[in-house]
């Protein structure tokens, strides 16, 4: 495609300032330990955005980017193949291969970013990501806060 994957903290994947992908996560948690886990994947393969919608909903999908109709099955079992060896990965090395990925294409990489949370609208520099996948933001006093959930509203 010739054009620049990025990923938009906390679950976006992005193409040219464009939303393709987003992933969610839910959890069920008790006793300090999970108890179980559901990945939902929202990737737009074949829809065709007309300009005026695409900038209004900032969004692309891989029919628009390679100009060619994905195959629906054949992508769908290759995903889940990627995504069982990921898995495997994260099961025996935690997240630290999958998080020096995710910091060697983010959209965020050592810009100033603006993040939205329940109580407060919080702002400095991205600084990467704990082992757990949660923001490092480095605010104005140099202090690193550790941001577990938000929404980065500007970059």
């Amino acid at each position: 495609v010739g054009r620049a994957v990025q990923f938009k903290w906390p679950n976006d994947v992005m193409v040219a300032g464009r939303k393709l992908s987003g992933i969610l996560l839910e959890s069920t948690i008790s006793g300090g330990r999970m108890d179980a886990l559901v990945a939902g994947v929202g990737l737009n393969l074949n829809t065709f955005f007309d300009e005026s919608i695409s900038n209004e909903i900032n969004a692309v999908s891989c029919r628009m980017l390679t100009g060619q109709w994905i195959d629906v099955h054949r992508f769908s079992t290759h995903f889940l193949e990627i995504f069982e060896n990921v898995y495997f990965e994260w099961i025996k090395n935690k997240l630290n291969p999958v998080i020096s990925e995710w910091e060697k294409y983010s959209l965020h990489k050592n810009r100033s970013v603006s993040v939205r949370l329940p109580e407060e609208t919080v702002i400095g520099t991205f600084a990467g990501l704990t082992s757990g996948g949660f923001l490092r933001l480095r605010q104005k006093s140099g202090a690193i806060r550790i941001i577990t959930a938000g929404k980065v509203v500007e970059y």
